[in-house]
């Protein structure tokens, strides 16, 4: 996506620093960022799906299992 510190950003309306942090911290958890917050090949998957982010996670966990309806309902 070419964003390499979503801190630097000149946002409209920044969000604060702890729910950046916060999101930051769940894409990582979710493997669809690195450590150094650059985009994994997961979460370039991930970001082809309009969801959010726990939900494209799990989206593609379920077609690795092969159980795409189930994780869909």
């Amino acid at each position: 996506m070419g964003i390499e510190k979503p801190e630097e950003l000149d946002w409209l309306d920044p969000p604060e620093e702890k729910a950046l942090h916060q999101a930051l911290r769940q894409l990582f958890l979710l493997d669809a960022i690195d450590r150094d917050a650059r985009l994994t090949p997961c979460g370039a998957e991930m970001a082809k799906l309009p969801l959010e982010p726990c939900l494209s996670k799990t989206m593609l966990r379920a077609r690795e299992l092969g159980c795409t309806a189930t994780a869909a309902r």
